[in-house]
């Protein structure tokens, strides 16, 4: 498309100027932008961009990465104004490029760039930016593998009450990644992320704020865990009923399954099957595989539920299709032969 400008656009382009020169450039822009035309609005904000304005550079390039102005901004000019912006030590301009530049959106991946641009935002106390630099040392993208830099940041995190460095930490504690394996500790951090789910989700304001992460709700689950097989802590079938119940009323799937197989089984709770239905009915509505696989022997067999073989079928190609063997079999079972993909 030739880019060339009309008397009324060099009109629009003198408005440009005094919104410029009034701060209004960002509000106004958008608005031409769908008011009026695509190379309208883009010639604005190149002239703009020129100029040093960084609200223009940074819109040519979401402009290109938004897919709204593709077709006039190319990837080479939306990564010179971010980098323009970026360069200006705007910390979410930095991680929007790192990503970028992670994901390949200028035409090729470049992990390097990103863990530079990564950094520079971590550098500055950008959260996200720490959080995806952490990433690149854990696995070794872009840079040296580094778990020391790793446990070092997650340390620090947990201190804070960051339930993201709560988490990781005691998984790196569970599975001695970068530390000497200690379960106890893992058990103690996954107690401190549940505790504080526990008094987040008490808060109406902070549920409704998603404050409640879903870390929060697996160190429930992996707390139920330890005590439901004993692991790092003395058998106790009771405990474990209590954090999956508590998670569970966090809405994590996981725990209303576990808390499901209690109830199925009578492990540390009255045997109730109707109750156990009921909770795998709510994980498998989640997609976890588990429940959909046990909600359809629930109504295959008439376990808390009417049996009810359609309903059983059901439930059992759901959970064939995230790949249960055992749903296949039951499905061959009940004389269901439609095929069922998975990934």
């Amino acid at each position: 498309m030739k880019k060339n400008l009309n008397m009324k656009n060099n009109k629009i382009l003198l408005f440009f100027i005094v919104l410029f020169d009034l701060q209004l450039l960002p509000t106004i822009g958008f608005l031409l932008l769908f008011l009026t035309s695509d190379v309208i609005a883009y010639y604005g904000m190149v002239f703009f961009a020129k100029r040093g304005n960084i609200t223009a550079q940074e819109f040519i390039a979401d402009a290109y990465l938004n897919h709204y102005g593709s077709a006039l901004v190319s990837a080479e000019e939306a990564e010179f104004w971010l980098r323009q912006v970026a360069e200006e030590g705007r910390t979410d301009a930095q991680y929007k490029l790192a990503n970028c530049y992670k994901a390949g959106l200028f035409g090729k991946k470049d992990s390097k760039q990103a863990v530079l641009w990564y950094r520079k935002g971590a550098e500055q106390g950008h959260k996200d930016c720490q959080r995806q630099l952490l990433e690149c040392y854990a696995h070794g993208d872009g840079t040296d593998k580094d778990m020391k830099q790793v446990i070092s940041y997650y340390r620090q995190g947990a201190e804070q009450g960051d339930i993201k460095c709560i988490y990781q930490l005691a998984l790196c504690y569970k599975y001695g990644n970068g530390v000497p394996a200690d379960t106890k500790q893992a058990i103690n951090l996954f107690r401190q992320g549940a505790e504080q789910g526990v008094e987040l989700g008490a808060d109406y304001f902070s549920r409704m704020r998603g404050e409640v992460k879903w870390e929060h709700k697996q160190c429930h689950y992996r707390l139920g865990l330890c005590y439901k097989h004993g692991d790092g802590v003395s058998k106790d079938l009771k405990q474990a009923v209590n954090w999956f119940s508590k998670g569970g009323n966090l809405g994590d799937p996981d725990c209303r399954y576990q808390l499901g197989v209690c109830y199925q089984r009578g492990y540390g709770v009255n045997k109730d099957l109707k109750q156990a239905a009921s909770l795998f009915t709510k994980a498998a509505d989640d997609g976890h595989m588990g429940a959909q696989y046990n909600l359809g022997q629930c109504y295959e067999l008439g376990l808390g539920v009417q049996k009810d073989r359609n309903r059983a079928i059901d439930w059992y190609r759901q959970a064939a299709k995230q790949g249960n063997s055992g749903a296949n079999k039951a499905l061959a079972r009940l004389g269901d032969t439609r095929s069922v993909s998975h990934p």
